[in-house]
């Protein structure tokens, strides 16, 4: 089974966010469809499973990362704001993976 994770969304009720949640519906059921595990973790989750504090900021969630992969270590600091901005977001990303992978692992063994 391919398994597929997000970011769980939290916006206040306005246009966009009715929107986002459609969109995030839709892959929910085309998932559910294609038998694709889906698994949605919130921010605050995914910042405890990585740093053990929900409430860490990106600089700490990539620090966290860095520890764990060394290899990207050079890419913990940057010259340039958005550069900067962008590799925050990609170190999100995989702390998502690696917090949806840890958990992942976790279902599998209790079942076992």
């Amino acid at each position: 089974m391919v398994y597929w994770q997000w970011k769980k969304t939290f916006f206040a009720n306005n246009r966009s966010s009715v929107l986002l949640n459609v969109f995030v519906n839709e892959i929910l059921s085309i998932g559910k469809r294609e038998q694709l595990g889906v698994i949605s973790l919130a921010a605050y989750v995914v910042r405890k499973e990585i740093c053990g504090n929900g409430r860490a900021g990106k600089q700490d969630v990539a620090r966290e990362i860095v520890a764990r992969f060394p290899e990207l270590k050079a890419y913990l600091f940057s010259d340039r704001r958005w550069k900067e901005k962008y590799f925050y977001k990609t170190f999100d990303a995989t702390a998502l993976g690696v917090a949806a992978f840890s958990r992942k692992v976790q279902t599998t063994r209790s079942w076992s």
